[in-house]
């Protein structure tokens, strides 16, 4: 073999190994791609998912604030009713002895 021979034959080598490594970076950057768009759809469903969290958790506390007022009036009402029941029975007493006298 001659000398242009060995060198054209290097040559097709090297471009064969050349164009081997294009296609592999090739075929690595649509994996990535895919790989990419795999995540950017996981990480919007986690993000829908917190905010539905947030959501929940905020209504949870507006909830929680609601039960803790109406806990609070309905105490408050136990209290302004045993007053009244008080005052009733004193005035029933009153009129009792006023009835007996």
């Amino acid at each position: 073999m001659s000398q242009a021979e060995q060198t054209a034959a290097g040559q097709e080598d090297s471009l064969a190994g050349l164009e081997e490594r294009i296609a592999r970076a090739v075929d690595l950057v649509l994996r990535l791609r895919q790989e990419k768009s795999g995540l950017e759809q996981q990480l919007a469903g986690a993000q829908r998912a917190l905010e539905e969290a947030r959501q929940a958790s905020q209504e949870s506390a507006a909830q929680k604030a609601e039960i803790t007022r109406l806990m609070l009036d309905n105490e408050s009402m136990r209290k302004e009713r045993d007053n009244v029941r008080r005052r009733v029975e004193r005035l029933l007493e009153t009129i009792d002895t006023m009835g007996t006298a």
